[in-house]
C-alpha cells in the first residue's frame, strides 16, 4: 500500500504517525478523523463553518440584543467600546451571544455584580443601571429640545414667508 505521509497528518496534534505504520485506513475514516479534530472549522481558512453556527430560534429578540450592542458606544460617553465591525457586514441571522465567566481573582473587584443584580438579557441589564438610564434620559431630553426648537423655527419661518406672499398678492 503506497501512502503519503501528509495523508496521515492529524489536524490538532500536527504530528505524523509512526513511519513504520503507514496505513491510514479508508478515506471515510480519514474524513471522520479530520472532522473530529477540526472542531467544526473549515480546513482551508480555519474559520468556523457556516453550518456549525446555529440560527437562533428567537431571532427577533436576539436581533434587538445585537442592535443594542451596536449602540453601546452611546451608553456611556466616558467609556470606550471596540467596534463590532461594519454594520453592513453583520448578518442578523448569523450570530451568537455568550456569557462572560469571571476569573477567580475578579471576585473582590468593584466591577463584580452580585448574582441578584445579574439579568438574563442585555436590555434588562442596561435599564437596571441607574447611571446609564440617567445618561440616556438626559440625552433624550436634549435631542427632544433641539428638535422642538428646530420645529418652532421652521414654523415661524413658514408664517413669515406666507405673510410675505400675501403682501405681494395685495400689491399686484
Amino acid at each position: 500500500m503506497n501512502t503519503n505521509l501528509s495523508d496521515c497528518l492529524l489536524p490538532t496534534t500536527r504530528s505524523f504517525l509512526d513511519e513504520d505504520d503507514l496505513s491510514c485506513g479508508t478515506d471515510r475514516e480519514v474524513e471522520d478523523l479530520i472532522e473530529k479534530y477540526s472542531g467544526g472549522r473549515s480546513e482551508a481558512t480555519g474559520e468556523p463553518d457556516e453550518e456549525s453556527v446555529p440560527t437562533p430560534e428567537t431571532q427577533a429578540l436576539l436581533a434587538k440584543e445585537v442592535a443594542l450592542l451596536q449602540l453601546r458606544k452611546h451608553w456611556d460617553p466616558k467609556r470606550f467600546y471596540k467596534s463590532m465591525g461594519h454594520e453592513e457586514k453583520l448578518d442578523p441571522r448569523r450570530f451568537q451571544l455568550g456569557t462572560v465567566i469571571e476569573a477567580p481573582h475578579e471576585y473582590y473587584t468593584g466591577e463584580r455584580l452580585p448574582r441578584r443584580a445579574r439579568k438574563s438579557r442585555i436590555i434588562e441589564e442596561v435599564l437596571a443601571d441607574p447611571r446609564a438610564r440617567g445618561y440616556v434620559k438626559r440625552r433624550f431630553r436634549a435631542v427632544q429640545q433641539r428638535a422642538q426648537r428646530i420645529a418652532e423655527a421652521s414654523k415661524l419661518r413658514r408664517r413669515r414667508s406666507s405673510k410675505t406672499v400675501q403682501r405681494r398678492r395685495r400689491r399686484s
